[in-house]
């Protein structure tokens, strides 16, 4: 994860600043104000998001913000599901769980997402090294 200021954050995005204001106004990225009231954005270190492909231009563009509230959800159901777990391990497992999701590049996969548990859906699609990093975060609660 990587912070990062409206402008750095919109030039990655391919945005305009004011955009990304908006965006963290809304909650669709992750981001609060530090002590100047200016917006602090945090983003996975990936976050140049890959590019969606479908059969049309408008689909594409309610595709990205069914992929945005998406990657939201994940966050949302792992902190959920953690339980008393230590943040920092929750946060990385949520990270885990938004990059297998992140290779979706299909933009009907992200408009078929709504309303479903995506934990659930994503745990099938782990290959053995994301099996082998939950494994070793889990021993990590452990000890």
């Amino acid at each position: 994860m990587t912070t990062m200021t409206t402008a750095q954050a919109a030039t990655k995005l391919g945005i305009s600043i004011r955009t990304a204001q908006r965006r963290c106004a809304t909650g669709k990225l992750s981001a609060h104000k530090d002590a100047r009231g200016r917006w602090t954005i945090t983003m996975e270190d990936a976050m140049t998001l890959p590019q969606l492909t479908g059969p049309a231009d408008y689909l594409i563009r309610a595709a990205e913000r069914d992929r945005a509230a998406a990657l939201d959800r994940i966050t949302a159901e792992v902190t959920e599901a953690a339980g008393d777990a230590p943040a920092n391990l929750v946060t990385e497992v949520a990270a885990l769980y938004r990059e297998v999701a992140l290779r979706h590049t299909d933009a009907g996969w992200w408009s078929s997402t709504e309303g479903r548990h995506l934990g659930r859906l994503l745990q099938w699609e782990f290959t053995a090294d994301d099996k082998a990093r939950l494994i070793a975060l889990a021993a990590r609660r452990a000890a």
